[in-house]
């Protein structure tokens, strides 16, 4: 079975893969200790054992690694990289996507590389391989399709359809209930996040909160764009901001499947809907000094209800452009999972009534009914989460 690997996890896989699968592979365990938070990992699982384990960052992301020995390892893989990426006269590259860490056996290589390669296509970069980063001769299973240099290999976009699963797994694809394949993407690109602000900005514009804060549709629309394009810049670096994608074969490419969710996974300590700073200078520029009026208990129901904060999973921001296909199921699939693999709740503040029954059939119930007043004006928001079996 396929997973993203969460947080509390990626210890215990990386060992479990260094001990059987790389004993003679010259990366430390500290060097690749930060990227477990930017959560662009993932393992295959036989029982209970790691068969197979991968990391990756995008290199325009370097800079968002958690220690210091994790940026300075990033940067000095990303130094052998020699760009621009040169894949023919029509195209070339000044980003890649980096393999960070890859361990597994042969026929598990294509699965493990699934995930990165997805984001590859999407953002239509090369999926750049170090050398030093596997014990693999790559070469040896993947020749008709790599560029090989003297420090790395490379993969480029029009190739990287490959490597795309055709089966459902945990990490994607997901089989939607109208029986199509949704690729779960990364939304950490300015374009890709400005996709979600569209998606959030449709499927919130008769939200009752949302019209309880700024009754004029059109001034609606705008606040709302611009909140959830904010909140997608500050937690982006968490890696569980997905699209929900399906793969075109034709043009080898992914086109967006409208629906995304902007989450925290289990272990984000801080600002799980964005920086305090951002969502007030967004609330200023619409609202006014009417912001201090408005009641928001969402903040007091969180700390309420979640408990320690590194023990839950948090949809900030969740919509859908496309009813009744699935999507919705689809997208919350992943985070369901992320929570599932370490025994974390799995928490979200609903504000319509009409979704009530789709997030009961997930398994979140209501735990306590929130009023929003402005003015004459008010509506409800419900308070849900869904228990994870937590370790005896």
């Amino acid at each position: 079975m396929l997973h993203v690997t969460p947080m509390k996890l990626f210890n215990k896989a990386y060992l479990d893969v260094q001990q059987t699968l790389t004993k003679n592979l010259c990366v430390s365990y500290t060097q690749l200790e930060g990227f477990k938070m930017m959560h662009r990992s993932t393992h295959i699982c036989s029982g209970k054992d790691v068969t197979a384990f991968s990391s990756f960052v995008p290199s325009y992301l370097i800079k968002y690694c958690i220690t210091k020995e994790t940026k300075k390892y990033a940067e000095s893989l990303n130094k052998q990289i020699s760009y621009p990426l040169i894949a023919n006269s029509c195209n070339s590259y000044q980003a890649s996507i980096i393999i960070t860490f890859l361990a597994s056996q042969p026929d598990n290589l294509k699965k493990i590389l699934y995930y990165a390669a997805t984001q590859a296509i999407f953002k239509q970069l090369p999926l750049v391989i170090p050398k030093s980063v596997t014990i693999l001769d790559l070469q040896q299973y993947l020749n008709n399709v790599l560029l090989i240099q003297n420090s790395y290999y490379v993969i480029f976009p029009q190739h990287l359809d490959q490597l795309i699963l055709s089966e459902p797994t945990k990490a994607g694809p997901i089989l939607s209930k109208s029986g199509v394949l949704l690729h779960p993407v990364i939304a950490d690109t300015p374009s890709e996040m400005q996709i979600c602000s569209l998606i959030i900005r449709e499927s919130f514009i008769n939200d009752p909160p949302s019209c309880v804060y700024q009754p004029d549709v059109a001034k609606r629309k705008s606040f709302i764009q611009d909140l959830s394009y904010a909140v997608a810049i500050d937690t982006l670096d968490r890696g569980t901001n997905f699209l929900m994608c399906e793969y075109n074969q034709k043009y080898i490419s992914i086109q967006p499947a409208g629906v995304c969710a902007l989450t925290s996974p289990p272990g984000s300590t801080d600002r799980f809907f964005g920086k305090d700073l951002s969502v007030a200078a967004v609330m200023l520029k619409h609202l006014g000094t009417n912001m201090f009026k408005i009641n928001n208990p969402l903040v007091e129901c969180h700390e309420k209800y979640c408990g320690q904060v590194d023990n839950h999973a948090y949809v900030a921001m969740f919509g859908s452009t496309i009813q009744n296909k699935g999507l919705g199921d689809a997208a919350l699939q992943i985070l369901e999972d992320i929570a599932e693999q370490v025994n974390a709740d799995l928490y979200l503040e609903n504000s319509n009534s009409n979704n009530l029954n789709f997030y009961k059939k997930r398994g979140l119930i209501v735990l306590e009914e929130m009023n929003f007043t402005h003015d004459d004006r008010s509506a409800k928001c419900y308070a849900m989460r869904k228990d994870g079996k937590k370790d005896e």
